[in-house]
């Protein structure tokens, strides 16, 4: 019976011991026979699979005393208000009260929102003037959640006249009219306290939104303004010069007191930042891709929340080209490009597919007539051509029309339209936006990002492949005998960066690419056209620089990425793709070009399939890749960039605003993506391109794949796969981090290890159990108390939550490899 004690025992430790093992062998992905960087198809995660979301870090929203506002807190709010006036009657009001809604109340950043309203009282006319507009609507961003007067919101104080730069930067109150029925809309640009220190709005200080809708009422020689006299409304005190001014109930300063106390506010709460996380040494860096910023910004704040959190270095602004230099070389650990890597580096590396995105041209093109912003407008490859090389002959300067003035004439333009709107193709695809469209300058120039960019890249492979842009940037004239702009003749498209090269003064000055990315959008929210005035200030003598141009007449075209355009609220064209149709970038056609995308040699990176007949795709989708280091750098630093990878392909996915989501503008990578970035952190983590003996390991080294290295292949970057029969190099054993599970099918392990060890403690008490069992009411008695350990297990197994993966480690999908 001892040697039975013993033997139990025994065997209990071994089983015990054993079970790290068995979790790390089950846990690892098994490299396919192919040597393909996509993960096994048995171990992929589910497509219904989906991370826990955070909880929300939005502060509660403070009650407000305002009687008119009455928002929840939530992503959209409405707020009911008061009942307006009806114009022309002695003092009669709607039966029904006003609303205001606003688009987006949570997780806020430097971002535009919509605000909307009904019942209020109509404006005379369709567009805004502080001077003719009678009972016209003002919408400013204010300190705190309850403001008491004007001087507490930005660029409110002024008599309804836009601002367009102060001392604490830019303008953003926004002014609108209310149409018949009583209702309107209008844009308005937030900023955080980084973009304006007055407004101090983070998240620890809520701001709120302030609507005030012009009320007239008599308030001249009053202690207390009677706001039931609307005699003197036709006087000017409907006019957004006198409602929109700083009021106070007293008979020298009242003037806007009627119209400010029927105000609704609605608090705003802001989103979290990487500026908030707790400072500590970064993991690794990384650095281009300026289109992935917004995506970057959340997942940062939400990986640096939680015990084992990443810490990452992350440059935006540097281009794609930059970073792919600097990750060869070593100055960076980690790039973000969508364009493939050349050449060997310091590291073998492989790619990881982190997120989908598209390049988008935006517009503000307001209507002339009703002062709102126009939308639906189609382009064509060969448009895009024409505004891109500058080919109208803006404002009647081409020779040998044009009288010759200070600078001469535009020979290269000569013959050609006015302008877009003047241009029959345009007319032909959009025969009602061409019609009433505002042109304040008669300059239809992009804003485009200065130097190498991955997105004019995929914009000019778009225009080079159609023939009729190609033929156009040759010489060939359109069927209405436009040509391209002569200084252009001949440019070579595709190309990585766009150039000016019409020297004639008024274009030259105007045509402006700027730097970085961000700025292209931040210059269309702030309605900016970059670029200096022609002529000089006859005070300073220099080229001011243009100046901003009030909403409801806007002209302003951009070439920024649709994460911008999203944020911003930007109508986008809707451009031709191969199959013929106009499309805009949405998620389904993002997800369409993706899956008609062609695989690059490199056998992982994708590029957009210019000749794909798919209607739905649209053409300008981009796939943003990290490329990663998969030999050559510290067991810690490979442990941290292969968590990133598993949390990007986890709850980096799941859309939303809240930190650790994807942002808006972004697609969710489709399933075999997120397979090549599991595959991909399996092969950072265990660093399967070292062919040397790791450090800190005991064991001879492993041979790697013939296709393991960059370095194997000059003429292209390789996949780092370990080879089909697991001849990978060993990983190295010294690493801080846990096996977790990130996806919600992985939890089935949890159980197995579970049964392991009650298989060892079993085995352990086996030896003294079978000197026990010899008594039958020893027997019983166990028989009774195994019974309740079962049903104990099948509720512990059954109760809500029981095997909820826990966040910030690495997959278990990242350990799994052949057993």
């Amino acid at each position: 019976m001892r040697r039975l004690l013993a033997l139990g025992v025994a065997a209990g430790l071994a089983v015990i011991v054993a079970v790290p093992g068995a979790a790390h062998a089950a846990g690892s992905p098994s490299p396919s026979a192919s040597g393909s960087s996509s993960a096994s198809p048995s171990t992929s995660p589910s497509a219904s699979a989906s991370p826990t979301r955070p909880a929300s870090s939005s502060p509660t929203p403070a009650k407000s005393t305002t009687p008119n506002n009455t928002a929840s807190h939530s992503a959209s709010v409405t707020a009911r208000g008061p009942h307006m006036y009806i114009p022309g009657t002695a003092n009669s009001h709607y039966k029904t009260a006003s609303t205001v809604t606003v688009s987006q109340t949570t997780s806020l950043v430097n971002q535009m929102v919509q605000v909307s309203w009904t019942g209020f009282t109509p404006s005379s006319q369709p567009t805004y003037d502080n001077t003719s507009t009678d009972y016209p609507v003002m919408v400013a961003q204010c300190k705190g959640t309850n403001p008491a007067n004007p001087s507490q919101c930005y660029d409110a104080t002024n008599g309804g006249t836009p601002a367009s730069f102060g001392a604490n930067g830019p303008g953003n109150t926004a002014y609108a009219t209310t149409d018949a029925n009583g209702t309107g809309k209008t844009d308005i640009l937030l900023f955080t306290s980084v973009q304006n220190q007055f407004l101090g709005c983070d998240p620890k200080h809520p701001c709120s939104l302030v609507v005030v809708p012009s009320q007239g009422g008599d308030s001249l020689n009053y202690a207390t303004p009677n706001c039931n006299n609307h005699g003197q409304d036709s006087q000017s005190l409907d006019l957004g010069q006198y409602a929109f001014l700083p009021s106070k109930s007293s008979p020298f300063s009242p003037n806007g007191y009627c119209s400010w106390k029927n105000r609704i506010v609605i608090p705003l709460y802001f989103a979290p930042t990487p500026n908030g996380c707790p400072l500590r040494a970064a993991d690794f860096t990384a650095g281009g891709s300026p289109m992935l910023a917004d995506a970057m910004t959340q997942w940062q704040t939400g990986m640096c929340q939680g015990g084992n959190s990443v810490e990452l270095q992350y440059n935006s602004s540097i281009n794609e080209s930059e970073a792919r230099t600097d990750v060869l070389s070593g100055l960076n650990d980690v790039a973000f490009t969508t364009q493939p890597v050349t050449g060997t580096g310091k590291h073998p590396y492989t790619y990881a597919p982190v997120a989908v995105s598209a390049t988008s041209i935006a517009y503000w093109v307001d209507n002339s007539v009703t002062g709102q912003p126009k939308a639906g407008i189609k382009l064509d490859p060969r448009l895009v051509a024409k505004l891109l090389t500058t080919s109208y002959n803006f404002s009647n300067e081409g020779c040998p029309q044009a009288a010759r003035g200070p600078f001469g004439c535009d020979n290269a333009v000569d013959n050609n339209p006015l302008n877009l709107y003047a241009d029959p193709e345009f007319r032909k695809l959009n025969p009602s936006v061409w019609r009433n469209a505002a042109q304040p300058s008669g300059y239809e120039i992009p804003t485009v990002v200065s130097g190498n960019s991955d997105m004019t890249w995929v914009t000019t492979s778009w225009i080079a492949a159609d023939k009729d842009a190609a033929g156009f940037l040759t010489g060939q004239f359109d069927p209405w005998g436009m040509h391209v702009n002569t200084y252009y003749l001949g440019v070579k498209y595709p190309t990585d960066s766009f150039l000016p090269m019409d020297p004639y003064f008024p274009l030259s000055s105007q045509y402006s690419p700027v730097y970085p990315l961000a700025t292209v959008s931040k210059d269309q929210a702030e309605n900016i056209q970059p670029g200096t005035m022609d002529t000089r200030d006859t005070t300073t003598g220099n080229y001011d620089a243009l100046p901003p141009q009030v909403p409801g007449n806007r002209d302003l075209w951009a070439i920024t990425d649709q994460a911008g355009a999203a944020r911003f609220l930007f109508p986008t064209a809707a451009i031709q793709n191969h199959a013929g149709k106009y499309i805009q970038p949405t998620m389904q056609s993002m997800a369409a070009a993706v899956k008609d995308m062609t695989v690059n040699p490199d056998g992982i990176t994708r590029s957009v399939n210019y000749s794909s007949n798919d209607p739905a795709a649209y053409p300008l989708t981009m796939v943003i890749y990290a490329v990663v280091p998969t030999g050559g750098i510290s067991a810690t630093k490979a442990a941290k960039i292969a968590q990133f990878l598993d949390f990007v392909a986890s709850q980096g996915q799941q859309t939303g605003t809240s930190p650790g989501n994807l942002a808006p503008g972004y697609l969710p990578l489709p399933q075999s993506l997120r397979q090549q970035t599991l595959a991909a952190a399996y092969k950072v983590l265990h660093q399967t391109g070292n062919s040397q003996k790791p450090a800190g390991s005991g064991s001879p080294s492993h041979s790697p794949s013939a296709s393991a290295s960059a370095s194997a292949s000059p003429s292209k970057p390789a996949s780092a796969s370990p080879s089909a029969s697991g001849s990978a190099s060993r990983a190295p054993t010294a690493h801080a981090i846990a096996i977790s599970f990130s996806h919600p099918d992985a939890t089935g392990m949890s159980w197995i290890v579970l049964a392991l060890l009650i298989a060892g403690a079993v085995l352990i008490l086996a030896g003294p159990g079978a000197l026990v069992y010899a008594s039958p009411a020893a027997r019983a008695a166990i028989g009774s108390g195994a019974r309740r350990i079962r049903r104990l297990g099948n509720i512990s197994r059954n109760r809500p939550g029981a095997s909820r993966p826990r966040r910030g480690r690495v997959s278990r999908r990242i350990w799994r490899r052949n057993p």
